[in-house]
Formats: C-alpha cells, sequence, structure tokens
C-alpha cells in the first residue's frame, strides 16, 4: 500500500489551548481511530497553520499526548476556493 495516503485537513485541538489546522496523511478508507492505533506517540502533520498566533511550519510531530481531540474537517476538491460559494471561509 505505498503512497495510498492523502493529504486530509485536520483541526487538532491542544492541551495548551492552541488551535491547529494541517493535512494528516492518511488513507481516504482508514477511519481517523484506526490510523491513530497505528502511530507510536507522534503524529505528523503537514502545511501547519496555528489559530492563535497566525504562525505556519510545513511539518510537525505533533506529540499524542497534548492532544485533546483531533477534528476532520471537509476536503476541498481540486480547483475549489475557500471561502467560496457555500462553505464559510476558514480562518487564517
Amino acid at each position: 500500500m505505498v503512497g495510498s495516503k492523502r493529504p486530509i485537513p485536520h483541526r487538532f485541538h491542544l492541551s495548551d489551548g492552541r488551535v491547529l489546522e494541517g493535512k494528516l496523511h492518511r488513507s481516504p478508507t482508514t477511519r481517523l481511530a484506526d490510523h491513530l492505533s497505528t502511530v507510536k506517540g507522534y503524529i505528523s502533520v503537514t502545511e501547519v497553520h496555528c489559530a492563535s498566533t497566525g504562525e505556519r511550519y510545513a511539518y510537525l510531530a505533533l506529540n499524542q499526548d497534548h492532544l485533546l481531540f483531533i477534528e476532520e474537517l471537509p476536503s476541498e476538491p481540486a480547483g475549489a476556493v475557500v471561502g467560496a460559494a457555500s462553505q464559510p471561509a476558514t480562518r487564517y
């Protein structure tokens, strides 16, 4: 199954109150809980944005012990403009 993972947008709520949005690379057919059961202590996230500070990171490894919960965000279809039409604008 090499190459079967896709970047799926998620929101990560941390124990210190920060909220991060980024892409978690996992198989589209795998449930989030199933994916998390396979990782060992750290979750790799790309294209990360911190809502409270405005900082951006190309890559972060998040310690699972510091996560309160994770939300899966809707994926934009290819070529879609964030905040267009009926979808609310993404906070940056």
